[in-house]
């Protein structure tokens, strides 16, 4: 069965294979981001970073340059080709992920942090709309749901992929081999065909001509805020998921708490 008929009658294939890429994309996303978490208490012991600090680059730190960035790769992926994109920050956050099993201080632990964060902040965007291009209003719902199950997956096999190397290679090895594993995906994600926008809208957006300009950052701002006061059930959602993340964000000390207590 061709994609045709699937775009009439269902999901296609080719549409599945990639919300299975893209979501173990995001597994790896989360389980790299979790590391620090999960290795606080030896990082603290080793670098001497009290965990104020480590709380502070796993949170606040981190979350600044991945919510500012997502903002502003957010309109980049409106424009450029969305896999090579990914592609970019994967390679990014997967080398940085392996320098901070490198780092000797505060100040370079800091650094490589931030620009996992603006590695990080380029895959949901991208992945995102690719999956809007690939999938049927009527399944939208399904995608993202299904991709956003790579956040508690993929932070679960950081956990238990660190708890097997920790023991023979120490918390460095932990992001040196967990972080050079994502770069064997770089090529993959080259190689990858960015789906044609909008193709799955039930009315086609009208061809651009080469003349049109594409809304500037600051334009799409204006229209998200104007779109936020427009409805204020968008509003509340963005304050229940921020809230939400305050709740999630209490877990991270958690296995620091445990070892300390033992």
């Amino acid at each position: 069965m061709n994609d045709q008929s699937n775009h009439d009658k269902g999901i296609s294939s080719s549409a599945i294979l990639l919300l299975l890429f893209l979501t173990f994309l995001n597994m790896l996303n989360f389980a790299d981001r979790a590391l620090l978490g999960n290795l606080a208490k030896q990082v603290h012991e080793d670098l001497q970073i009290s965990y104020e600090m480590i709380g502070l680059l796993t949170g606040f730190g981190f979350v600044l340059f991945y919510t500012l960035m997502g903002v502003l790769l957010g309109t980049v992926a409106d424009r450029w080709n969305r896999p090579r994109l990914m592609a970019a920050g994967l390679a990014l956050w997967s080398v940085l992920t392996a320098a901070t099993g490198m780092a000797r201080n505060l100040f370079q632990v800091a650094c490589c942090r931030a620009f996992v964060g603006v590695g990080e902040a380029t895959l949901s965007p991208s992945a995102l709309s690719m999956l809007g291009d690939v999938f049927k209003p009527k399944y939208r719902a399904f995608a993202s749901g299904f991709y956003y199950a790579g956040i508690p997956l993929g932070a679960g096999i950081g956990m238990i992929a660190s708890s097997y190397i920790l023991p023979a290679y120490g918390w460095r090895g932990c992001f040196v081999i967990l972080g050079l594993a994502g770069t064997v995906f770089v090529l993959p994600l080259l190689l990858l065909t960015d789906p044609k926008r909008g193709a799955m809208e039930e009315i086609q957006p009208q061809q651009e001509t080469s003349t049109e300009a594409k809304p500037s950052f600051w334009m799409m701002v204006g229209k998200l805020f104007s779109t936020m006061k427009r409805s204020p059930a968008l509003s509340l959602t963005i304050v229940a998921s921020s809230m939400q993340s305050y709740a999630m964000a209490s877990g991270v000390f958690a296995l620091a708490w445990l070892q300390v207590e033992r």
